[in-house]
Parts: structure tokens; sequence; C-alpha cells
């Protein structure tokens, strides 16, 4: 779902939403997957780890992005 166009602190923070709910579903389908009997095979793991990966890195980004306005808008460098 995408969200209106916003500025400053809060336009960073928006965009991290779906992110921040996918961090919970990866965590249900990893518990999903702990308690199989099953064997999960290999490729599918490195699936998960690499998407995992990418929405560490989106969110990192996207704190970073709202650290940074929220600086901008009281005045303080973030150097």
């Amino acid at each position: 779902m995408m969200n209106p166009p916003t500025s400053g602190v809060t336009a960073p923070l928006r965009d991290m939403e779906s992110d921040v709910a996918d961090v919970e579903r990866f965590a249900d389908l990893l518990m999903h997957l702990g308690s199989q009997t099953e064997d999960v095979p290999p490729s599918a793991l490195y699936v998960v780890g690499t998407s995992i990966l990418k929405l560490a890195q989106r969110l990192d980004a996207g704190w970073t992005a709202a650290l940074e306005a929220d600086s901008k808008a009281r005045g303080i460098s973030c150097a």
C-alpha cells in the first residue's frame, strides 16, 4: 500500500512501514520452517536470506534518512 507523499522526518518513516511489517512476516516464516520435520532446500533458505538482507539494507537506509531529516529540521549536523 502506497502512502501519500509527506515531507520532513515523516516521509522516511512512512516509507519504512511495509518493511517493518515484513520483519514480523519473515520471523513467522522462519519459525514455521524451523518447526517442520522435513528438510528445507538450501536454495529456498538462500532466497529467504537474501530477501532479509535486502530488507535490512532498506531499513538501514530509511533510518539514516529519517535521522538526517530530523537533524536538518532541528538545524544540527549528522556528520
